[in-house]
């Protein structure tokens, strides 16, 4: 059984760098470190959850707008969480700090196997199945559906 959500959890705002490690760890698992680097990581927002000095979580925001016309013109990339905390509620808690600091819709091109994770936090799948090379079945979902029709 996995444990529960540790009150030492500390959400803040991280560099781009902070964030590269757990995101190869977790989404790009036997590819090259420099695919978990993605375009315009220099100009995203990123976040970290720490449990001391450990990075358990991140996830990062980069200005995009939403494919399908109006929408979300900020997109969640590279969230993940270091494979032996997840179900623990480290990545829901620094999903929900982040969405309560930016206050507005995000859109997310989210893996087929998380789409419950983000269902859970008030996301909402907009998209039929569409396939990423190399990493699989997705699904766009967005926060605060703005998107009409």
């Amino acid at each position: 059984m996995r444990g529960t959500i540790s009150a030492s959890v500390l959400v803040r705002a991280a560099a781009a760098e902070e964030v590269v490690d757990l995101r190869h760890q977790v989404l790009r698992v036997g590819r090259p470190r420099q695919t978990a680097v993605f375009p315009g990581d220099a100009l995203a927002r990123h976040w970290v959850g720490l449990e001391g000095a450990q990075v358990v979580a991140v996830l990062s925001v980069f200005a995009q707008p939403f494919p399908e016309g109006p929408g979300p013109a900020l997109q969640l990339r590279g969230m993940a969480v270091s494979p032996e905390l997840q179900g623990t509620g480290r990545g829901g808690l620094l999903l929900e700090q982040v969405q309560a600091q930016l206050g507005c819709p995000i859109w997310c091109n989210a893996r087929e196997r998380a789409l419950r994770f983000y269902e859970r936090h008030g996301w909402r799948v907009v998209s039929p199945p569409f396939d990423i090379p190399g990493l699989g079945p997705h699904r766009r979902m967005v926060y605060q559906d703005t998107v009409t029709g």
